[in-house]
């Protein structure tokens, strides 16, 4: 039996055993012991040493000792043979992380985790449907290494742990099931853990977005410089229109400044590029005739894959729109801005689709109807600007690279679907080992935030913001006992420091020998099966150190349920709400309710 010193964090524990005075010193434990407690120590391998006071002794020992000592034990208790076969699961409540390889939408653009701030805004899905900007309370990257859920499907990838948590979407029917009279009415949001998904549940994509709407663009003026004569006031432009051009210019256009022979001045010019006699064509005069700006059509001819085509230039002459537009540069670096990406939908619409117009088509069905659209581009950042306003149009997207050897840069092919979900029992379920990083965010309020992985989004869930709990079952008498790791432990500075790792591990190590008296069995017949993930990472390491077996895997039945209902219990009991998290950092025993009500407010 290794010889360990007890950690600052085991303190509070030890003391929910019973012992009447524990002091630190030196990081070893100071105990008030004497007589036969001394001798239990010493017949455990404990060392003990005698200050010189001579009545305060200095222990260092393991965790099963110190419980053993505490459960009333005068001596080292005789080991008996446990049931062959006897299996202590332990699992906690409310920690489940995606795969380091997702990104998240936030307001500077997807961000993996390693980039992400807390002071960063993300979308976040409200159990009412509605998406909008969230702040991150709190970001957690750690390793993981075991097994993991992974859903795939044409339109989403799943990624996550064990313990991960879901919102989705469950059906609602109104009616007589017996009589076949129930008819679908709706759907309500659920928060549910990975394993309880079912196979009509529904994954959510996109969601009801509000945004900010402005009925005008206003195209910044430009100031005298030095010498230079020109100068121009804002312009107003219709939102409608200045979107339509600025859509057809991302796919179509591009910026030039011209020095005229005399090399004592410039143009400016704006133009797109297009075949004369196409509808695109027709809808680019039409929306130039629009704008505040004189514009001009010229002729050329073009050949391209062996075809001779006749094409327009269209071209605006403009100093002012020259220099706001220069900003998005060409086309591998093109990008929308944030005023244009957090406009309503009815806005976006209008901007996806005079994109498409471009270098975008629409795929139609044998029936004739539209299935969804298509949109290429070579620009990352418009990629995804292109996959932020399809979430906020209310609908779904898939993306890939297109294979061309021609192209020293990546194409995207990014594909538009009408769908608001995917269902779980559409998805292929796997279940393979994972070694590397997981992540999850604090998220007030809506517990959740969008991902993108492999060219796909969807919402997923976010970590717990109160103290979680640590469960375990016993398979020889059915027993299942749990016990909280508080919330301050999930605060500053002691979040920072991991301090609830060494929490949760003598929570469940005292748990077991008090509840289960395992101390008094012979360690070789007890399994102890423990939930893969990372609170339970000091869980197993207390366990191996204590000499016991241990096995990671994933945690079923009758723990998982049993857990999930005192989860809520404990939720309910600390803020008056089930369906409720906060976020713990700014969370105390006393003030719990209080920050519950300005929330609300």
């Amino acid at each position: 039996m290794t010889t360990q010193p007890i950690s600052k964090d085991q303190l509070d524990i030890l003391r929910k055993l019973g012992m009447p005075e524990v002091k630190e010193n030196n990081q070893w434990l100071v105990l008030h012991v004497k007589g036969d407690g001394i001798r239990a120590l010493e017949s455990w391998n404990a060392r003990v040493y005698t200050n010189d006071a001579g009545n305060m002794k200095v222990v260092t020992t393991d965790m099963t000792t110190l419980v053993a000592l505490l459960s009333g034990q005068p001596q080292a208790p005789k080991r008996v043979s446990s049931e062959p076969g006897r299996v202590i699961s332990i699992d906690d409540s409310g920690w489940g992380c995606e795969t380091d390889d997702a990104e998240v939408l936030t307001k500077r653009g997807w961000l993996s985790c390693y980039n992400l701030k807390k002071d960063d805004y993300v979308l976040s899905y409200r159990d009412d449907g509605v998406i909008r900007w969230s702040p991150i309370l709190n970001i957690e990257v750690h390793p993981f290494d075991g097994r993991i859920n992974q859903f795939k499907h044409r339109r989403i990838s799943i990624r996550v742990t064990p313990d991960h948590h879901m919102k989705v979407l469950k059906r609602v029917f109104k009616g007589n099931a017996i009589k076949h009279t129930s008819k679908l009415v709706g759907f309500r949001t659920e928060y549910v853990h990975v394993s309880d998904l079912k196979n009509n549940d529904r994954v959510p994509q996109t969601g009801r977005w509000v945004g900010t709407d402005t009925e005008y663009f206003i195209l910044p003026g430009i100031e005298q410089i030095k010498h230079d004569s020109f100068s121009r006031d804002p312009v107003k432009i219709r939102m409608d229109d200045w979107l339509a051009f600025f859509g057809l210019w991302l796919s179509e256009g591009g910026i030039v400044k011209v020095a005229n022979k005399q090399g004592n001045g410039a143009a400016y010019r704006v133009h797109l590029y297009q075949n004369t006699k196409t509808e695109t064509a027709e809808r680019i005069r039409e929306v130039l005739r629009r704008l505040p700006f004189r514009s001009s059509e010229m002729y050329r001819r073009k050949v391209g894959f062996g075809i001779e085509n006749e094409q327009s230039m269209f071209s605006i002459f403009d100093k002012q729109l020259y220099t706001y537009l220069k900003q998005f540069g060409k086309a591998y670096d093109k990008h929308i801005p944030r005023d244009i990406l957090d406009l309503p939908p009815e806005r976006l619409r209008v901007l996806i689709q005079y994109m498409s117009y471009g270098d975008g088509n629409l795929c139609y069905s044998h029936n004739g109807k539209s299935v969804h659209q298509r949109y290429y581009t070579s620009s990352p950042k418009l990629r995804d600007g292109l996959q932020e306003i399809i979430v906020k149009t209310g609908r779904g997207f898939s993306t890939r690279i297109k294979n061309n050897k021609k192209c020293v840069r990546d194409n995207f092919d990014i594909s538009i679907n009408n769908t608001k979900w995917c269902v779980v029992g559409n998805m292929e379920y796997t279940s393979p080992y994972y070694k590397g990083n997981v992540f999850d965010l604090s998220v007030l309020e809506d517990r959740s935030f969008l991902v993108r992985r492999e060219g796909k989004s969807y919402f997923t869930g976010n970590c717990p913001m109160l103290g979680t709990l640590v469960g375990l079952h016993d398979s020889l008498t059915g027993r299942i006992v749990f016990d909280d790791v508080p919330v301050k432990y999930y605060q500053s500075p002691l979040f920072e420091k991991k301090t609830y790792l060494h929490v949760a591990a003598a929570s469940a190590l005292a748990l077991a020998m008090r509840e289960f008296r395992l101390y008094e069995y012979n360690m070789d017949d007890i399994l102890f099966k423990i939930c893969t993930g990372y609170v339970n990472k000091g869980i197993v390491d207390s366990l191996k150190e204590s000499g016991f077996k241990v096995e990671t895997c994933a945690i079923g039945e009758p723990l998982q349920s049993a857990l999930e209902k005192a989860h809520a219990e404990y939720i309910q009991k600390m803020v008056g709400s089930a369906s409720l998290y906060y976020d713990p950092k700014e969370l105390t025993d006393d003030n719990i309710r209080k920050a519950y009500s300005n929330t609300m407010k």
